[in-house]
């Protein structure tokens, strides 16, 4: 009876989460309904729904993880008990309202953004006048609505914790001690969702074309965070600069490292731009498979004088083209990636592949082929949430 009574200072916690996981549910199929004729088209309605429950799982680990990890602390002693009774609704209570009007605003900014609530969210908040009034003048129905719930749902909250009659409920030391490191495990399995070696980002959700579909399985609080940490992580490499060359001697290596002469390039909006004539025609293009191999250094290639350990790849060395002198100017595989696909050189700043802001708008070598009646795939075998590759692709 006694240890009954211990683990009941977690029940109205417990309700509280389970009523954030059925609103962030009942909101995502709200969404794919709305949505629904992007979302029949990429046959995802279960993926959706699937690994929408899994970010949810995610985002109650980072809100409420805290919360019952030190909770039981707090009803050791009286006066933790009173402070107790005040921070833990206070904060719940903070969370789940704003939680809400996240996820309340995600059918507005969809329409304005074709997206879930990202940086732009919040990008502008250092000038809340003219967010005001641009709010005001497009979705002040919304803007009253929503903030009207918010403040009425946070209030409601916090009163409904502060009032439980278990928060008074002292328990032992010896609980605490023994169940810490229980909740700890639990809240980290919650908040990384695999055993792999890396956590789950937002790149597992991607499994269409559409960029707005694959943001369906997330939920907005948890969209609107991860691209808070991106945004902060990205900013760290901004520091790098760059070194000084006059543009015209820059533009003149560039012509004389790729063999284009004057008369190749006439448009002087973009002198690289150039024909390269093929040197054989054909009636039906040829297939186009790109093989990249991470890690795999040439000591390793029988082709290129190493040990004799990748028969197959040697016999498509005598297949396809076999670049023998071609060397990577970047650090990383994702670096090798981004000037494969896209023709981005390696900066000092983050990769493309990685970058929040450069997930799409930009020139690569599928788009291209597409274009021209190809049917493009990207296959990978290891964890393609890796890097961000699989988002990214």
């Amino acid at each position: 009876m006694r240890l009954t009574n211990y683990f009941s200072i977690f029940k109205r916690p417990a309700i509280l989460a389970l009523c954030v996981l059925a609103t962030l549910s009942a909101s995502r199929l709200l969404l794919v309904g709305i949505h629904w004729d992007r979302v029949s088209a990429t046959d995802g309605f279960g993926f959706i729904l699937l690994q929408g429950v899994r970010f949810d799982i995610i985002l109650l680990g980072m809100l409420f993880g805290l919360v019952f990890l030190i909770k039981p602390w707090f009803h050791t002693l009286a006066f933790l008990r009173r402070v107790g009774a005040w921070i833990w609704p206070v904060y719940l209570g903070l969370a789940t309202a704003l939680a809400f009007f996240i996820e309340a605003s995600t059918l507005s900014f969809i329409a304005e953004y074709d997206s879930r609530p990202n940086y732009v969210f919040v990008e502008y908040l250092s000038y809340p006048r003219e967010v005001l009034a641009t709010l005001s003048g497009s979705h002040l129905l919304e803007l009253i609505g929503f903030t009207s719930v918010m403040v009425l749902l946070g209030w409601v909250t916090i009163r409904w914790l502060h009032n439980d009659p278990r928060s008074d409920q002292q328990v032992s030391l010896v609980f605490c001690i023994l169940l810490t490191p229980v909740i700890a495990i639990l809240v980290v399995m919650m908040i990384r969702s695999t055993l792999d070696h890396r956590p789950v980002n937002p790149s597992i959700a991607a499994f269409s074309q559409d960029g707005m579909v694959n943001q369906l399985p997330l939920n907005s609080p948890y969209s609107l965070l991860y691209a808070i940490y991106e945004q902060k992580r990205d900013a760290k490499k901004k520091g790098v600069r760059y070194g000084a060359m006059d543009d015209d001697e820059v533009l003149a290596i560039i012509l004389k490292e790729a063999g284009i002469t004057p008369g190749e390039h006439p448009d002087p909006a973009t002198p690289t731009r150039h024909h390269q004539k093929a040197t054989q025609t054909r009636d039906r293009p040829l297939n186009l498979v790109i093989i990249l191999e991470e890690s795999l250094g040439a000591e390793f290639v029988g082709t290129l004088g190493g040990k004799n350990l990748t028969p197959r790849l040697d016999e498509m060395a005598s297949q396809g083209i076999w670049l023998e002198q071609l060397y990577a100017t970047g650090t990383r595989s994702a670096r090798g990636i981004e000037a494969i696909l896209t023709g981005f050189t390696p900066t000092p700043q983050l990769s493309v592949v990685k970058l929040a802001e450069t997930q799409s708008n930009f020139f690569t070598l599928s788009s291209l082929l597409e274009s021209q009646g190809y049917q493009t795939s990207f296959i990978y075998g290891g964890e393609a949430h890796f890097d961000n590759m699989r988002r990214f692709f």
